[in-house]
């Protein structure tokens, strides 16, 4: 009995060395820590030490995981918004509100879209991006649809967007308290000047003395 207490006592002798020799192996493969003196220099600039090309995103991680203690996503009525309260190691906390998407780049097809869509009719700004080699968000060739969806996409204006200074027919009409079949018919008597988009829709130049020759004919009128 004694014999093999002693021998299960050897064996585990024998399992510890190993394994402070694989212990001290490893710790003389690690590299060497920085001198307290170019930790506390890197440390005051750790935006230049984030930013360094020889610190890896698995570098990056690590730094963050000594900084923060633990993140926490706070209520924030604003949707479009999200508030963080970050917690570090050192026991200050800070909160920071961000946005919850990104900002949007506007792609080459929405600046043309921009810079022609409110002159060309729908055929045509399609046949434009086209001709210029542009393509949707899947790669596709646009059509009238995928133009719209683009245009809503990146608020763009359309054709038929009054311009500074105009202002549409239902506008004026709900300006004026009468009904737009009024103004239309004010429009095509050419008593009252308005421009006609090249989708068909009329837009209004409106100030104080237009309006208040819109009045004076709503006051002739039987």
């Amino acid at each position: 009995m004694a014999r093999t207490l002693e021998a299960r006592w050897e064996a585990a002798l024998a399992v510890l060395a190993d394994a402070e020799n694989a212990l001290t192996d490893l710790c003389a493969a690690a590299p060497q820590l920085p001198e307290r003196s170019v930790l506390e220099e890197l440390v005051a600039d750790v935006e230049t030490l984030w930013n360094a090309d020889s610190t890896s995103d698995r570098d990056r991680k690590r730094l963050m995981r000594t900084l923060i203690a633990d993140v926490t996503v706070l209520p924030e009525p604003d949707r479009d918004r999200i508030r963080l309260g970050i917690r570090w190691h050192t026991g200050a906390t800070d909160t920071l509100t961000i946005p919850t998407k990104p900002p949007r780049l506007e792609l080459p097809a929405a600046r043309l879209i921009r810079e022609h869509g409110t002159t060309l009719p729908d055929a045509q700004m399609v046949a434009l991006l086209n001709e210029h080699g542009l393509t949707t968000a899947r790669g596709e060739k646009f059509t009238i649809a995928a133009m719209r969806w683009t245009r809503q996409n990146h608020d763009l204006p359309a054709p038929s967007t009054p311009r500074t200074g105009e202002i549409t027919v239902a506008a004026a009409a709900q300006a004026l308290g009468v009904n737009p079949s009024v103004v239309y018919r004010w429009i095509h008597d050419r008593r009252l000047a308005a421009r006609h988009t090249v989708v068909g829709r009329w837009c209004v130049p409106w100030d104080p003395d237009i309006e208040a020759h819109c009045r004076t004919l709503i006051a002739k009128s039987p």
